[in-house]
């Protein structure tokens, strides 16, 4: 036991409370559906109703030793000042701090483990650090739990172990030390960064007034009696009152309502049973009911140390290019920055900026701002960085890394890194077409920046009805993607036509993809969209297919060959009711098809390309209603969207690769293997395109593709295979 970290080796009582079994016990609750009133308060089926009289037992955990009584007795306690005067209603939920941030964190689950006294002392801090910190942290119950009372923490004990441990320690994060409602787990917060620290705590006089004038600084922990029914409270005002038995149970103050309660006024507290209890996890309980306002403290937060984040970034290209605010080839960028230090001072900042690949030149990544104080913002407007994008710089997504370093007292140095993503050049358009007249309103354009983020393709996007008149210049792009979305009547205007055929025949790259595109422009009157439809896109109209959901992509074809696609999906825009069957000219082929079966072709054609002067891929459906699971459905796995989206992507822009050649030198080899490494544990540039280094074909670039690199190599295994098969 880490003696120092509590106030004294103390026998630990038996818990003298039983959570005693009554109305609605296990067995016999209401179901949330058919609630019954009990007194205000209603009752229903949550978490711990089908729990036993033990189990629930376990649920609670404050335990006052013997000396504790007399203890409290002796401090010094707040009070409300005379003629204090209170708003009806504060909650910290919703009501904002002094730096415009509420005060209240997620509710958090004590399992099968008597640590309400860790989790409400924990949950205290959190909405501190929030409130005062601007940070929303999910800090770790298991440190207090193992690190205060090793071995007996899920026996109950009491907050200020807690405090404590966060005095002369500090609390550290959920992700160094998780819960695992085991009092048994070794503490290992020495090996944890310390996020949060109090100077002190704070005992407050069991009133209302003194406990809300606590309140006005934050959140406080109560100690309460709980007691069956409250297993089964559901939402309204608890007041019950058994003076029979003493405290046993720790919540969180987080705000009152006087008018609660037949007017008699109530605490509003986050429990931690979960949110399948009470009100999402809270409940609201008439002053003085069931001990609540025992044993209730606050807490003083301080700032322990320097805590440097990055409020802002951005470039900025007038001077040294085109102004348009996107960094091309051959242009000299300035590189931005506002930093905000929201905890204690540092001094001596200094923060550099690196970019993920060579390719960048950095003609100054340096910048000194002094001195920050707590909450002081700083830019580096008066001390730019800038870089260089050379002529032949491909278009692509690069990762500035800013590192910030400065004196935090005491002959610490305090350092923290944030990479931020930069687009570099122009590659795809995105022409968000979805919300014309006869629309449903629907807005599926995150289907498509899902796969170019999967892709880390550089794009922008055009909504036409949020930007009808949009200065969008087609000719500064290589590929145009062009979707309409839901089924409707009206898509193309003849200004939408006559760009697009200026853009095709200056030698442009397609991807037309939506419900209808082929049946409105066959069964148009106007010439031109008959004219773009036969003569653009190759094609014809056939009918239109509103059952067939299975699409399979022609053997042999360099686009379609093994998709496997299903217009249909939970996660899937499920608006494919009106899907094109097309038919190609004699200059056009077929990529996909529709399917009644895997196995059972149809002669219905789902998408075409041709290649000419310019290149066209045309889906007859909307590539938003793709399922995106890439599950394994009647006996086939589904392509994933971000997958078929490269296989068209690469095909327009004629991109051709090796599978396994992550190094590009057009053959595989150990260049590949050490370039993989590179990418994946130095940051070094990606394979390009990235599918490329897909050696094993599982759609991901990770460190089985080293593996599978090696033993094809030295072992003689199987060669890369060509895409991913699910």
């Amino acid at each position: 036991m880490k003696s120092l970290r509590v106030f004294g080796l103390i026998l630990l009582l038996s818990l003298s409370v039983v959570f005693l079994p009554g109305p609605g016990s296990a067995g016999d609750e209401p179901t949330r559906a058919t609630k019954e009133k009990s007194c205000s308060w209603t009752a229903g089926k949550t978490s711990l109703s089908d729990l036993s009289p033990e189990e629930r037992q376990k649920r609670l955990g404050f335990v006052a030793p013997d000396w504790y009584q007399e203890w409290w007795d002796q401090l010094e306690k707040l009070e409300a000042p005379e003629g204090a005067k209170f708003d009806s209603v504060l909650d910290w939920r919703v009501h904002q701090g002094p730096y415009g941030t509420t005060g209240v964190t997620p509710v958090t689950n004590q399992l099968d483990c008597g640590s309400c006294w860790a989790f409400a002392g924990v949950a205290q801090l959190e909405s501190h650090v929030k409130m005062y910190g601007e940070m929303e942290m999910d800090l770790s119950e298991q440190q207090v739990v193992s690190c205060s009372t090793y071995g007996e923490g899920c026996n109950g004990w009491y907050t200020q172990a807690a405090y404590g441990l966060f005095q002369e320690v500090g609390a550290v994060d959920e992700q160094c030390m998780p819960y695992e409602a085991d009092h048994w787990v070794v503490c290992a917060d020495d090996t944890c960064q310390k996020w949060a620290k109090i100077s002190h705590y704070t005992a407050v006089s069991n009133n209302v007034n003194s406990i809300k004038t606590a309140l006005l600084t934050g959140p406080v922990k109560s100690s309460m009696t709980a007691f069956d029914p409250f297993s089964n409270y559901v939402g309204g005002c608890w007041d019950s009152v058994d003076l029979s038995q003493g405290t046993n149970h720790a919540v969180l103050i987080v705000g009152w309502d006087d008018g609660m309660c037949d007017g008699n006024g109530a605490w509003i507290c986050k429990n931690s049973w979960g949110e399948n209890w009470g009100e999402d996890g809270f409940f609201y309980i008439e002053y003085g009911a069931s001990r609540i306002g025992t044993y209730v403290f606050q807490i003083n937060y301080i700032f322990h140390r320097p805590l440097v984040l990055l409020e802002d970034y951005g470039v900025d290209d007038a001077a040294g290019g085109n102004g348009d605010g996107r960094p091309e080839p051959g242009e000299t960028v300035r590189l931005d920055f506002t930093l905000k230090n929201v905890w204690s001072p540092l001094g001596d900042v200094e923060v550099t900026a690196t970019p993920d690949t060579d390719g960048i030149v950095m003609n100054d990544d340096y910048t000194y701002l002094g001195d920050m104080l707590s909450k002081d913002v700083m830019d580096n407007s008066s001390d730019h960085m800038e870089f260089y994008v050379p002529d032949d710089f491909p278009p692509r997504r690069v990762y500035f890394t800013f590192h910030v370093e400065g004196d935090s007292g005491g002959g610490v140095i305090y350092s923290a890194d944030t990479t931020v993503e930069v687009f570099v050049g122009r590659d795809i358009l995105l022409i968000d077409d979805d919300q014309g007249v006869d629309s449903l309103n629907n807005d599926w354009e995150g289907y498509y920046i899902d796969a170019f983020d999967s892709l880390n393709t550089v794009y922008d996007a055009w909504d036409k009805k949020a930007d009808p008149d949009g200065t969008y210049d087609f000719s500064d792009y290589n590929v145009l993607i062009w979707f309409t979305g839901d089924h409707r009547d009206s898509i193309f205007s003849d200004t939408d036509i006559e760009s697009l055929m200026t853009y095709l025949d200056d030698g442009g790259r397609l991807f037309l993809t939506g419900q209808d595109v082929a049946q409105v422009l066959s069964g148009s009157a106007e010439p031109l969209f008959q004219d773009f439809l036969s003569d653009y896109l190759h094609c014809g109209f056939v009918y239109e297919n509103c059952t067939q959901r299975l699409i399979m992509g022609e053997a042999g074809d360099t686009v379609g060959d093994t998709l496997y696609i299903q217009t249909y999906g939970a996660a899937s825009a499920q608006n494919q009711s009106s899907k094109d069957v097309l038919e190609p000219d004699s200059l056009a082929v077929s990529v996909l098809r529709y399917m009644k079966t895997w196995s059972t072709p149809t002669d219905s054609i789902a998408a075409i390309r041709y290649q000419g002067d310019y290149r066209v891929v045309f889906f007859g459906f909307g590539f938003e209603g793709m399922n995106p699971t890439g599950q394994f459905y009647s006996g086939q796995w589904l392509s994933k969207p971000h997958f078929v989206m490269e296989r068209v992507i690469d095909w327009l822009k004629g991109v051709n690769y090796v599978y396994g050649d992550a190094s590009g030198d057009g053959t595989v080899d150990a260049a590949d293997v050490l370039w993989l490494v590179n990418y994946l544990f130095l940051g070094t540039s990606p394979p390009d395109p990235l599918a490329a280094g897909d050696a094993n074909g599982d759609c991901n670039v990770d460190t089985a593709d080293i593996l599978y690199l090696i033993n094809y190599l030295f072992l003689g295994t199987s060669p890369p295979k060509e895409g991913c098969a699910k």
